[in-house]
């Protein structure tokens, strides 16, 4: 095992260049590995790995970040809580909860029961103001209104083909 500040030669790493290698540690994440002497700062003793290369010092984040929101496929969205968070009982092994849930968790200054259904009004899935959601205390009545709404699309569907049929 190699300590850090510890100088190799390519060779020994079977690289084809004729540099010097040192093993460096990430002031960041802490990552050991060897690091080629162009890209090290030799007083520090220490170097950027490439996944923290692309964290901003001053914000602690990487360019992509979003400030911890993700739109998921599905069109909800998720979000990254803290582990110390009150609310993080809530969140999945990643650390993340969906934004609707987190919402009208706030709204009413406690967790949600996992049986705990949470619904859009007007059933746009990333529209979470607390105006549009519902709490609703288990799953069969959301599946009611949902088979209601879809029951109205087509019934107008169909109005709008007999009216098409008699113009």
């Amino acid at each position: 095992m190699s300590c850090v500040g510890d100088i190799t030669t390519a060779k020994s790493l079977n690289r084809r260049c004729t540099n010097k290698f040192i093993w460096a540690r990430c002031p960041h994440c802490g990552y050991e590995r060897w690091v080629e002497n162009i890209y090290f700062h030799k007083q520090k003793l220490q170097g950027l790995c490439q996944a923290c290369s692309h964290i901003d010092p001053i914000t602690n984040h990487g360019h992509n970040w979003k400030g911890g929101y993700y739109k998921r496929p599905d069109g909800y969205i998720n979000v990254r809580l803290g582990a110390n968070d009150f609310f993080s009982s809530m969140a999945d092994i990643h650390g993340q909860v969906l934004e609707h849930r987190l919402v009208m968790a706030k709204h009413l200054s406690r967790c949600l029961l996992p049986w705990e259904v949470i619904h859009h009004k007007n059933g746009n899935k990333s529209d979470n103001c607390i105006e549009n959601l519902e709490l609703l205390p288990t799953q069969k009545q959301h599946l009611v209104d949902i088979q209601t709404k879809r029951y109205i699309k087509q019934l107008k569907k169909r109005i709008q083909q007999l009216e098409a049929r008699l113009n």
